[in-house]
């Protein structure tokens, strides 16, 4: 799939704007009717890397929805994720963020003797012309790096169907902020809906099946940071995992130990996720660390997390058993409510805040998202510009609420550690 970086998608974004007010074949003056994919992002294909997943999030939970999972399993503490994976449609991977979730702890980062490094950086500048020795000497100056965001983890959901899979659709509707994906295998539809509800913090996932008992899934969670899954009862699944004390930027004078661990409260936080399955006919049951279901019709699973978070100026030394019952707390409260309730509620919440506004800008366009922006370039597509427009608006509603954390550079989402 060819790709299209950001800075040229905003320099053709500008030219075309710029031509479409000089231009009335574009259709600017006319108001269009909405169509389906006026506010979707759609694909014929999952995300083979995490960066071309689609995203959801509350403000406080965050989760990068792939469509698919990898059919080769990998270990996530050594994967980087940088590259294209073979992906199976009939698997599922979303990887998972709460906003808390950073390495280290409260600490004060400067080098108090900084200033006495510069004669010797001036004289290798200036009277030496040594610029390599000057940069390393230039390390004498910097003090810690600023710590780093985390992953939670990622939860699997691995469907066992039979029969060729056919008529994939993978999207994210700004207008509800739902992701779905959507195929056939043999004769039944299977289904999956997604989105991370605001009033009931917790992340809600779907699956349905078009043909009465023909789903069955094995369900499973990992991460690079995780250090134990273990189930719950029958229908219930719980991470736990620790940041690390200290994360050093590339790049940076301490980067040959990148990641230092420590297993001492207060040094990197506790953390947890809890998974609540539940299952429409079939047969739910814990398997070890894994739960499985059997001949179902639909199943619905709910995720919430919670960090050992105290503020900023504080040591997070929130024991690990405390922050397991954060994580419950938030799930207990969601498992109250049906399916039907739950979305409802994140709809009527996030809808008066994304539909203040409306942007309609030429005809829609029926190709897929990822062909439109490959074509941009050549092909004028002002609708898309609109969608742009949105998604934008989409991710900041999503990545960050009042009461919660300012979204960071990369809104709510992540994958890495480093």
């Amino acid at each position: 799939m060819s790709r299209l970086s950001r800075r040229r998608f905003l320099v053709n974004a500008s030219t075309v704007a710029g031509a479409a007010t000089l231009d009335g074949r574009l259709g600017f003056s006319q108001p269009v009717a909405l169509e389906n994919n006026d506010l979707k992002l759609w694909y014929s294909q999952p995300a083979a890397r995490w960066v071309d997943a689609l995203p959801v999030g509350n403000g406080r939970l965050g989760a990068m929805i792939h469509g698919g999972g990898a059919k080769l399993v990998l270990d996530p503490k050594t994967a980087q994720g940088d590259d294209p994976l073979e992906m199976d449609p009939a698997k599922e991977t979303i990887v998972l963020n709460e906003d808390t979730l950073w390495s280290g702890l409260p600490v004060d980062g400067n080098y108090p003797n900084a200033k006495d490094a510069l004669p010797d950086i001036r004289k290798a500048v200036l009277e030496q012309q040594d610029y390599h020795l000057a940069d390393k000497l230039c390390s004498k100056l910097q003090g810690l790096f600023a710590e780093a965001f985390q992953v939670v983890g990622s939860l699997h959901v691995d469907c066992d169907h039979p029969g060729t899979i056919a008529g994939y659709r993978r999207e994210l509707d700004l207008a509800s902020a739902i992701a779905s994906v959507r195929y056939q295998a043999g004769d039944v539809t299977f289904q999956r809906t997604l989105f991370a509800s605001t009033p009931d913090q917790a992340i809600v996932l779907r699956v349905t099946a078009s043909k009465p008992g023909a789903l069955s899934t094995t369900i499973w969670m990992d991460g690079a940071l995780v250090r134990s899954v273990e189930a719950v009862g029958s229908n219930r699944l719980l991470l736990t995992g620790k940041a690390a004390r200290h994360i050093t930027g590339a790049g940076h004078p301490a980067s040959d130990t990148p990641i230092l661990h420590s297993d001492k409260p207060g040094e990197g936080m506790y953390y947890a996720a809890i998974i609540h399955a539940t299952t429409e006919g079939g047969q739910l049951a814990a398997d070890g660390n894994k739960l499985v279901v059997k001949g179902a019709t639909s199943l619905t699973i709910l995720v919430s997390a919670a960090t050992g978070y105290n503020g900023f100026q504080q040591i997070p030394d929130t024991p690990q058993s405390d922050v397991n019952d954060r994580a419950k707390k938030y799930l207990d409260v969601a498992a109250k409510l049906s399916y039907t309730a739950l979305r409802q509620r994140h709809l009527a919440d996030y809808k008066r805040l994304f539909d203040r506004v409306s942007l309609t800008l030429g005809k829609p366009s029926t190709k897929p998202t990822d062909e439109r922006l490959a074509n941009f370039a050549t092909s004028p597509d002002p609708a898309l510009l609109a969608l742009y427009f949105q998604y934008g608006r989409y991710l900041l509603i999503s990545s960050s609420r009042p009461g919660g954390q300012p979204a960071n550079l990369q809104g709510i989402w992540n994958y890495q550690v480093q």
